[in-house]
């Protein structure tokens, strides 16, 4: 697994949030993260990119966005 990307949003001096994309047999996947005092403590379930581009996709047709 190599992480592409890493996105973090502040809370506040302790907590942060995010996501982290990355790479796992040749497939790109997004999983939602949190961070205190700048070490990982949360890992939440993951999915492949293809699922939120399809999903995305199917929101926009619908008008939902």
């Amino acid at each position: 697994m190599k992480i592409t990307d890493e996105i973090r949003i502040r809370e506040n001096d302790n907590y942060e949030k995010g996501a982290q994309l990355f790479e796992d047999k040749g497939e790109i996947w997004i999983r939602y993260c949190y961070w205190k005092n700048g070490k990982i403590e949360g890992l939440y379930p993951q999915m492949p990119i293809w699922i939120i581009k399809t999903l995305y996709s199917a929101m926009k047709a619908k008008d939902w966005l």
